[in-house]
């Protein structure tokens, strides 16, 4: 099998070649002296001693192009830029004749253009954006937020069978009718009743880790006064901090009890045993991931579980609903 590595250098050559004619083509107004073209072959030779290894040494083939990002493109822009001053210098300091300009100009650009073009190309083939989404038929649910995380948990949501983001709704209604991703920002936070009430909606995302702590609590609230279920994103300090502290680990298989990372269905199922009529601990429960692990944690009656979490509203909220649906003696729970 031919590396991947290969194919994408073999790609940036051929994008090379085709980018000069397509210079020289536009240089004589879509027409292609054959003295040019003649001449084009020493010209091509010089390009390729120039550019292949500043392509190699620059870093492009150490990305994915699966996971093509404006990083990639930068780099691009860069290796394109310093090989174009090197053939530039070369074919002044070697003399060489019939070569215009215009074209030493028009060839970088429009390398740059193949090359970032072909890589975003792909990215989007593989993101299935060319053929739309697949969430049409998933349970609708608002976001609240507008910010760096709803745009992330969007771009997750854009291929999920279980969910379908009606929309999105945010602290002032300053930005209401524009689009992020593709969805609409309909409106304030202090809405979300009338909005659910008007979408069908039963579910509520909060992704705004970047917000305070009162305004996440505030959103919160303002979800469950409207009778929603609600899952939140949590802050990247709630996940280093639930990531660095140390946990304990499952007698049967070693795990740790919490993994801010892992799938907790199949984590949990795999410690059965060791839960059953122990002692658990789960810090932050009041997120999404904590919360399902819970939930999670529950199925096995343990003998007593402690939920530690710094939002007071997010600890009641899920010591209600685990009071309720708690198998056997709601009093296991243990609230800090």
């Amino acid at each position: 099998m031919i590396p991947r590595r290969l194919v994408a250098f073999l790609h940036d050559i051929a994008a090379l070649v085709v980018c000069w004619y397509a210079a020289l083509w536009l240089r004589f107004n879509l027409e292609l002296p054959d003295e040019q073209f003649r001449s084009a072959y020493l010209i091509l030779a010089l390009l390729v001693v120039v550019h292949a290894p500043i392509y190699w040494f620059m870093g492009l083939y150490r990305g994915i192009w699966r996971f093509a990002s404006v990083m990639d493109l930068r780099r691009i822009i860069v290796a394109v830029s310093f090989a174009a001053m090197g053939v530039t210098a070369a074919i002044l300091m070697f003399r060489i004749p019939a070569v215009p300009r215009s074209v030493l100009v028009l060839h970088p650009i429009l390398l740059v253009l193949v090359m970032g073009g072909s890589r975003f190309a792909y990215r989007a083939w593989k993101d299935h954006a060319l053929y739309g989404r697949i969430d049409l038929n998933g349970e609708p649910v608002l976001v609240l937020g507008a910010g760096n995380a709803a745009e992330r948990l969007l771009r997750e949501l854009d291929y999920s069978q279980d969910w379908k983001v009606v929309g999105l709704l945010e602290d002032g209604a300053g930005r209401a009718g524009r689009e992020v991703r593709g969805r609409k920002i309909l409106g304030a936070v202090a809405d979300i009743a009338v909005w659910a009430e008007k979408l069908d909606v039963k579910r509520a995302i909060v992704a705004m880790p970047e917000a305070s702590q009162a305004g996440r609590r505030r959103a919160m609230e303002a979800a469950v006064q409207a009778g929603l279920s609600v899952l939140t994103v949590p802050s990247l300090e709630d996940l280093l901090s639930a990531v660095t502290w140390q946990f304990p680990r499952c007698a049967r298989c070693n795990w740790r009890i919490f993994s801010a990372v892992s799938q907790c269905s199949w984590m949990i199922g795999g410690c059965s045993a060791g839960l059953a009529s122990k002692w658990c601990w789960s810090p932050v429960p009041g997120g999404s991931i904590g919360s399902e692990l819970v939930r999670q944690i529950v199925r096995f009656k343990p003998r007593l579980l402690v939920l530690y979490e710094l939002s007071e509203f997010a600890l009641y909220q899920i010591e209600q609903e685990l009071s309720t649906n708690l198998p056997g003696d709601p009093d296991c729970l243990c609230r800090r």
